[in-house]
């Protein structure tokens, strides 16, 4: 994808979230009042005085993102777990998400209780759209693989472009996703599903997304339909390479 637009079908993902997704500031404070009143007041005092991380400063986070996507996820750990500016409410839906696609590349089943809880703690985030869009591939999974097909192509009516995902953006990093997927009678798209990604899981989602979004011509059906959708962005953009 070389534009970076994002339209059609990528712009749903980011609806209602913030640069790296929220709770609402009336759900933020709403906590720590409850835990102070229950802790007492010399606690809520201690809690007031206490210095507050720079939600505004995503440097970790994107220095995480970096190493998780040239293969540590050992040392993206690391470093999120030292990470007090991702423990504020702007920055955990992304740091939560990195820490699933970690968890699913060892093993899918334990990553599937951590994308529910991305899900549950922070809806109508980016974050969460991610989630359900994993979940679903996950059960995918489990499905009969697909036919091949070597019939005619169908004719694409249209075709939305995934959107650019906002923390592998500000990260400056670019990829590939492949995928297969069937076209129905009426032209629309079913079983879609990753078979290649580099990096691992960061473009996953929104290409599902928009390739499940994608209309053919009626009376089109094939079966296994495969594309390859880039994610490139311009050099000025993109992450520098780590000096060898």
């Amino acid at each position: 994808m070389t534009d970076r637009k994002r339209t059609g079908a990528g712009a749903a993902l980011l609806i209602a979230a913030l640069t790296f997704g929220a709770c609402s500031k009336d759900e933020e404070k709403a906590a720590p009042a409850a835990g102070a009143e229950a802790a007492g007041a010399g606690d809520a005092t201690a809690a007031s005085s206490a210095p507050s991380a720079d939600a505004s400063d995503a440097s970790e986070l994107i220095a995480a993102t970096r190493e998780y996507a040239a293969g540590g996820c050992s040392v993206a750990r690391r470093r999120l777990e030292r990470c007090a500016t991702c423990e504020t409410p702007e920055q955990r839906p992304q740091r939560d998400l990195l820490l699933a696609y970690c968890a699913e590349r060892e093993s899918a089943a334990s990553a599937r209780g951590l994308y529910e809880a991305i899900i549950t703690n922070y809806p109508s985030s980016e974050a969460s759209a991610t989630a359900i869009m994993r979940v679903r591939q996950i059960d995918a999974a489990e499905l009969p693989p697909l036919s091949d097909y070597a019939g005619p192509k169908p004719v694409a009516k249209d075709r939305p472009q995934p959107a650019y995902p906002t923390i592998a953006e500000a990260a400056g990093i670019e990829g590939k996703v492949r995928l297969r997927y069937d076209v129905r009678n009426d032209g629309s798209v079913s079983n879609v599903r990753v078979v290649e990604a580099s990096p691992p899981l960061i473009f996953d989602a929104v290409a599902l997304y928009a390739v499940s979004n994608w209309q053919y011509a009626t009376n089109a059906s094939a079966e296994s339909q495969q594309v390859v959708l880039r994610f490139d962005l311009p050099d000025e953009l993109a992450a520098p390479e780590t000096a060898k």
